[in-house]
């Protein structure tokens, strides 16, 4: 028997990948980082017999793991997605639409980058509700006492992102809750460690707290900023966008919900990238989000075959991507929910 080191894969939860608008969406809600062997042994990539790999394989048992040890994936078609692990959610302040806090990167803060909410005007953030700034699932809410966060919550986002709301007065969720952004999830307040009425907040990759962005502000360390929330509206709870599906460089020109018998399935929207002179059709769920069902997305140029993506998806179908000079038709579904544009027109 041989075994080739460079096809030896090894996943642990502790690690992800960052940054970059998604291709596909892959199986799994957390974002582990796979690394070769073959880098441990500082590239000696050779083919090992059956004593040496026994030697590989109790190494492997030796060390925690999420998933069996596999052979390299190949590239993610067009239909092989679920979650993309390089996606980041688009963070909205953790209060309700309209209501501006300063948002503070203190000196010393612990962790570094944390950010704490506190009042603007006169108004105050005590007992203020707190809002999830991301769809998501409750990984933890502890409370511990009169002592370092007090009362918290953790959410866990895409990609491996998670944000963190402490020192609240109280909860309204529970671990395991499968929530939206814009959900309420407690009331800011004063507990465990605080010295006054605030929400510490962090955003978290990988465990890694990172400088947050909160509606579209960045709050750098040693900087205070004034946020107005515009975590309005409830939402699909679907934590991907046009330009996480598409590309940075996309802009959505046209999109038409996806309904059926009076129900809203999703949305199939038209984007365009004037940098790469290229359309992008996509669609967005708003049912069934994280769970895989049958989705698509199509773009036909005319006098060309018409491009599609379908299969059964947890969160979007597409990209679906095309050079379009001229004329256009282009739709998408969710389940019973279909739509197309009847006759070619303007891609716009």
């Amino acid at each position: 028997m041989n075994i080739h080191l460079s096809n030896i894969v090894l996943s642990h939860p502790l690690f992800g990948a960052d940054g970059v608008p998604p291709k596909k969406e892959r199986q799994s809600m957390s974002s582990p980082r796979s690394w070769r062997i073959s880098r441990l042994l500082r590239g000696r990539r050779k083919v090992l017999g059956i004593g040496v790999a026994t030697a590989v394989v109790a190494a492997l048992v030796a060390v925690p793991m999420t998933g069996a040890v596999a052979d390299e994936a190949a590239p993610a078609s067009s239909q092989a997605q679920n979650v993309d692990a390089t996606a980041k959610p688009v963070f909205k302040s953790p209060f309700k639409c309209g209501k501006k806090f300063y948002a503070n990167n203190w000196d010393d803060h612990n962790p570094k980058n944390a950010v704490d909410f506190q009042s603007y005007n006169g108004d105050s953030t005590f007992k203020e509700p707190v809002k999830a700034s991301a769809p998501g699932t409750v990984s933890l809410v502890r409370d511990l006492g009169g002592s370092s966060y007090g009362k918290y919550v953790v959410i866990d986002h895409i990609g491996g992102w998670q944000t963190l709301y402490a020192h609240l007065y109280s909860f309204n969720v529970k671990e395991g809750q499968k929530i939206k952004r814009g959900a309420r999830i407690g009331l800011s307040g004063n507990s465990g460690g605080s010295q006054a009425p605030h929400l510490h907040y962090e955003q978290k990759l990988n465990g890694k707290v990172k400088t947050p962005v909160v509606d579209g502000t960045k709050i750098p360390y040693l900087k205070k900023k004034l946020v107005t929330s515009t975590n309005c509206g409830k939402g699909s709870g679907n934590p991907y966008t046009v330009k996480q599906v598409c590309g940075k460089t996309f802009k959505k020109v046209n999109s038409h919900a996806l309904k059926y018998k009076g129900k809203k399935y999703g949305t199939v929207v038209l984007a365009h990238s004037a940098k790469h002179k290229q359309r992008c059709v996509v669609t967005l769920k708003a049912v069934k989000i994280g769970k895989k069902s049958a989705t698509g997305a199509n773009l036909q140029v005319k006098g060309n075959k018409t491009k599609v993506d379908r299969g059964k998806f947890s969160y979007y179908a597409g990209a679906v991507k095309t050079t379009a000079k001229k004329k256009c038709k282009w739709g998408g579904s969710v389940g019973p929910a279909k739509w197309r544009t009847k006759s070619f027109g303007k891609c716009l």
